[in-house]
């Protein structure tokens, strides 16, 4: 379960960093504006700001705790790798930008 999880949401920020799910924003978007209310503006705002770096290393805390109080170390590494394992090969790319390629 916890895999099929972690797979569902390495694809939702493989999308996302690809731009291609800007159609589905939309079309979420444009259901909600029909009973947009003030609560509902903060509530999505809420939801938003979860998305950002901050709230994710925060949430993959609190995740890897919980999978070292449960023991079960190996969920809570395999979180790490995942979730920051990425992030590294990002800043990689920027400090060591590939030379020309072969061929």
């Amino acid at each position: 379960m916890i895999a099929l999880l972690t797979a569902g949401f390495i694809k939702i920020v493989e999308e996302w960093q690809e731009q291609e799910i800007e159609a589905f924003d939309s079309a979420v978007y444009s259901g909600v504006s029909t009973f947009m209310t003030p609560g509902v503006t903060q509530f999505m705002k809420a939801i938003t700001f979860l998305g950002g770096i901050k709230w994710i290393a925060i949430l993959t805390a609190a995740a890897v705790i919980l999978f070292l109080v449960f023991k079960k170390y190996s969920l809570g590494l395999y979180m790490l790798f995942t979730v920051f394992g990425r992030r590294l090969q990002l800043s990689a790319q920027r400090v060591f930008p590939k030379a020309a390629t072969w061929h």
